[in-house]
């Protein structure tokens, strides 16, 4: 019996790749579904329609990204394939490449140096450029505008007020440095101390 019912199960599924049932009768195929368009909603705002093509690069949650597949509009997907490689045109992608779509307004153009195969700047570098072109000096953070345009030894008094701690414990601690070194120590004291919830 058990045997009889695994020839019926084989005939029917040879039967069924065959497009006829198994007395003989060819199969009726339900016709395929057409995707319908998306939601203009749903469209992405930050950029145009074909703005994103393969090969451009993106910054994607602080990282350098690249543009490995994107739709020529929005209608029928809002989403783009990134990789963190430069895909090469007309060359196959490498298996050792991270890959995966993300919609497309999660991304944000990046500028790129010569040729996008070259090593690039990260966004931290970027940011520090664009720090540099307007004249700011430091990150702009509570404990850089705490000590901007302080003297070392001002800086010194400050950390030890905000950190209520000796003056002299920290000249012990960072004196040996150099004047730059102390200045980013004593800052990396202070922006410890404001996450943690301690000082002025």
């Amino acid at each position: 019996m058990k045997a009889h019912d695994n020839k019926q199960a084989k005939a029917a599924r040879a039967a069924n790749l065959l497009g006829v049932n198994p007395v003989g009768h060819a199969l009726e195929r339900p016709p395929r579904a057409e995707k319908l368009p998306i939601d203009e909603k749903h469209h992405p705002k930050k950029h145009a329609p074909g703005s994103l093509v393969e090969g451009t690069s993106v910054w994607y949650r602080n990282e350098r990204w690249w543009i490995e597949r994107a739709p020529k509009d929005w209608t029928f997907s809002a989403s783009v394939r990134i990789t963190d490689i430069a895909p090469a045109p007309g060359k196959e992608s490498s298996n050792a490449r991270t890959t995966f779509y993300v919609h497309a307004d999660c991304v944000d153009l990046a500028p790129t140096k010569g040729s996008r195969f070259e090593k690039q700047t990260t966004m931290a570098q970027e940011a520090t450029k664009e720090r540099q072109r307007s004249g700011q000096k430091d990150v702009g953070d509570e404990a850089a505008v705490m000590l901007r345009g302080k003297s070392l030894d001002e800086t010194y008094t400050a950390a030890a007020r905000f950190l209520r701690v000796p003056e002299n414990d920290l000249r012990t601690k960072y004196e040996h440095l150099n004047p730059g070194q102390q200045r980013m120590n004593l800052g990396n004291k202070i922006r410890f101390a404001i996450k943690k919830g301690v000082g002025k």
